[in-house]
């Protein structure tokens, strides 16, 4: 039996044999094959709940997560270990090539940035939405990006 969670965002692997929780506690759980734990990636990951958490589609080991804080993290599965942060943005989505990461600002509500998944670096920032923007997804081959905000728009 496993230990019960408030789990708050999901995300598969892209060979399939990991799940990640990202959880209300702050906490991010990731899941083997048969629904054995494999790591938890304690309470300090994010103060607050781990609202989105998504793994890249190109490194089975590499996974981003993002809280109702003030920043994200890319993580290594496999050691546990915080590769870096990116301060002042709360979700965060790998594109399908895995080389580019879409955030959404906290403190800056109405913008979503694109940055680059190896150095953090800021490639492209955009602007739109009145409101806390809250997901975004892209497209298959990653041409388009659509992000939804909490002011009605998307």
């Amino acid at each position: 039996e496993h230990a019960k969670i408030s789990a708050w965002s999901l995300s598969f692997s892209a060979d399939g044999t990991r799940l990640a929780s990202g959880n209300a506690d702050g906490s991010i759980t990731v899941w083997g094959e048969g629904g054995v734990l494999f790591r938890t990636i304690n309470a300090s990951a994010h103060n607050v709940l781990v609202s989105s958490v998504h793994f890249s589609p190109t490194h089975n080991t590499r996974l981003v997560s993002g809280g109702a804080g003030s920043e994200i993290h890319v993580w290594d599965v496999e050691s546990g270990e915080k590769i870096r942060s990116i301060a002042g943005r709360a979700f965060a989505r790998f594109s399908p090539d895995g080389r580019t990461i879409a955030t959404a600002s906290v403190a800056r509500p109405s913008d979503v940035n694109l940055v680059d998944a190896e150095s953090g670096a800021l490639l492209l920032s955009m602007t739109g939405h009145q409101a806390h923007v809250f997901t975004a997804s892209f497209s298959v081959d990653g041409s388009k990006l659509a992000s939804g905000s909490h002011d009605g728009s998307c």
